[in-house]
């Protein structure tokens, strides 16, 4: 290994961590803060459920495929009407965690364990479906790009194996993992 290439890996590991502290940092107040207290069980389960795997995935892709990870880390959309959409899903990411956290401060809703373990075990399925459209398909993207295979453009939907969760709806599997809010 290059003393190069071992400097691109560190730049990436601490852009890596970076990303993932801002990501808890972010999470963290816009539930903690409306909540009104750091004690608030459905939210810290919450975060361990949510960048547990984030930090795992981050791993193996730092190890297996640390282009892949960069790619990832580097999502800027180009297309106007893909950034609207970004805006207005992220939009309702940031409301649904601050409702949480007035719910669980007005003491709004209450769900049982069995819900909660539900829901649980939901956002990891979602998570462990991310994963394996990751693998099957090194080329996922929010939007089709065009990539040159054997000499001719191609996009990434028409190349992703007929297995890949990809090909039929990954956006249907980020649904899954993050309809589950902390309660």
């Amino acid at each position: 290994m290059s003393y190069q290439h071992l400097c691109n890996l560190m730049k990436l590991l601490l852009k890596t961590l970076i990303a993932l502290l801002l990501g808890m940092l972010i999470t963290g107040a816009m539930l903690f803060l409306p909540a009104g207290t750091w004690d608030y069980p459905g939210a810290w389960l919450f975060m361990a459920l949510l960048f547990t795997p984030v930090l795992l995935m981050g791993i193996v892709l730092m190890v297996k495929n640390p282009e892949l990870l960069r790619k990832r880390l580097a999502m800027k959309e180009r297309e106007k009407t893909q950034q609207g959409v970004i805006a207005l899903s992220g939009l309702l990411l940031v409301a649904s965690f601050i409702v949480a956290g007035i719910d669980y401060r007005c003491g709004w809703s209450h769900v049982s364990h069995g819900i909660v373990i539900i829901a649980s075990a939901v956002l990891l399925i979602g998570y462990a479906l991310y994963a394996e459209v990751l693998r099957e398909n090194v080329y996922l993207s929010r939007t089709p790009r065009l990539y040159t295979i054997f000499g001719r453009a191609d996009t990434a939907h028409r190349m992703a194996p007929r297995t890949s969760g990809y090909r039929y709806g990954g956006g249907g599997i980020t649904t899954i993992t993050y309809i589950q809010r902390p309660r």
